[in-house]
């Protein structure tokens, strides 16, 4: 009895953390709510002016880097209008923080993720993979660079969609920069006919694709042999356009000069070609074959009889019988 007496009083006995929290909020003055609300305000408007002094003085050198200090310098001056505001009400913030205890670990492990994103964008903003309006792939999404902060990075697909990438994710991806070299490579692949002369199809290949306004002259388009495919030689017409270029213009227009120029000049693209083997027809060719060795067979059998005997009487002539 006396045992279950002190379970249920020690169980109902208020923890350290939130005595500690009861504490802190002990001189909360709810009469200077509008005095801590001013000065909450002017915080934000502090903040925000000083966030775009700093983006604007700090962008002609690195856009990623002002916008990560400004975002940074916002976050710092609000949460010190905070603690100024709720120290003005009466609330001890650091009796407040300590009280959170076993609270402030579930909450810790609950935002576990978050934590993960924002330090993936901390290494993001260093090492700068990609910066604003490139065009990248990360992953399997591919398109151009719209935000990027700490906690995750903004696209703008080919497809069209708007799509939010997690830090994280972003950084345990493989990421293609199709911007930074200024120039990238457009490669399409032309099967002709085992009848064509392949020299003469290269060069009718590479001589349509300087045509064709957009692609650069340097690097030089070139087309080069992929190999013989079923029904077709296989070649690659390979050019190279700006990274700022339409790229689907330009590849349809390529496509379009390379099938001219094979069209006038009498070189086929094949179709893929099929033998196909009719196994009834197979089977009565080989019943045919069959019955005419047989017959074959009969009709020289008295033959090699009849050879058979003249050896033999020769044989007996020659033994003098």
């Amino acid at each position: 009895m006396a045992n279950g007496l002190v379970t249920r009083v020690v169980a109902s006995a208020p923890s350290p953390d939130a005595e500690q929290a009861k504490e802190a909020s002990e001189g909360f003055d709810a009469g200077q709510l509008i005095p801590a609300g001013i000065i909450l305000g002017a915080a934000i408007v502090i903040a925000i002016a000083v966030r775009f002094g700093v983006e604007r003085f700090l962008r002609g050198r690195n856009e990623i880097i002002a916008r990560l200090v400004a975002r940074t310098i916002l976050f710092v001056i609000v949460a010190i209008g905070l603690v100024y505001a709720l120290s003005t009400v009466g609330i001890r913030v650091g009796l407040l923080l300590g009280g959170l205890g076993i609270g402030g670990f579930a909450i810790a492990f609950a935002l576990k993720d978050s934590l993960e994103n924002l330090i993936a964008g901390v290494i993001l903003q260093i090492r700068q993979p990609f910066d604003y309006d490139d065009l990248v792939e990360i992953g399997e999404f591919e398109g151009s660079v719209d935000d990027i902060d700490l906690r995750s990075v903004e696209m703008t697909l080919f497809s069209g969609e708007r799509v939010t990438l997690p830090s994280a994710h972003v950084l345990q991806n493989p990421i293609t920069n199709f911007t930074t070299n200024g120039t990238r490579r457009v490669d399409i692949t032309v099967g002709v006919s085992y009848d064509a002369d392949v020299t003469e199809a290269c060069d009718l290949l590479t001589a349509a694709m300087r045509d064709v306004d957009g692609v650069l002259d340097e690097p030089a388009p070139a087309t080069t042999f992929d190999g013989f495919g079923a029904s077709s030689i296989d070649l690659t017409a390979r050019f190279w356009i700006r990274s700022d270029a339409s790229y689907f213009d330009i590849q349809r227009a390529v496509a379009t000069a390379l099938k001219r120029a094979l069209d006038d000049h009498g070189v086929e693209i094949p179709f893929p070609h099929r033998q196909l083997i009719d196994g009834a027809a197979n089977a009565g060719a080989a019943g045919e074959r069959q019955s005419s060795n047989t017959e074959q067979g009969e009709a020289r059998a008295p033959e090699a009889v009849e050879d058979a005997s003249h050896s033999d009487d020769d044989e007996l002539a020659e033994a003098g019988v």
